[in-house]
């Protein structure tokens, strides 16, 4: 579980601004990721339910900083052999200037 002793660590996600996201790609859209020690989400209204925490800085790729401003629970769906079904992530981290979604494999049970 992500907490204020984990800030400057390095989670292994890219930071970019996300402004430059192309929303017709990138809305929703998941990424697994080995690196990363934490779920990430870059889409405030994803979260149900949602709590704001203090703005932490976490450490990404390269050094790079992002800041986590909440976290919470997140339900994504994926389609496989036409059949739908719903994953629930916990403790995801809301980090809005994140380029991607991402799904710590670590943290995938």
């Amino acid at each position: 579980m992500f907490s204020p002793e984990d800030e400057g660590q390095h989670f292994g996600f890219n930071v970019h601004n996300s402004a430059d996201n192309d929303e017709r790609l990138l809305y929703y859209d998941w990424l697994v990721d080995s690196a990363t020690t934490s779920h990430i989400c870059n889409q405030h209204e994803a979260f149900n339910p949602y709590t704001p925490i203090e703005d932490i800085s976490i450490g990404g790729v390269g050094g790079l900083k992002a800041h986590a401003k909440g976290r919470g629970i997140v339900h994504i769906q994926s389609l496989y052999e036409g059949r739908t079904y719903t994953l629930k992530l916990e403790d995801v981290l809301y980090v809005p200037d994140n380029q991607h979604n991402l799904i710590s494999l670590g943290r995938w049970d």
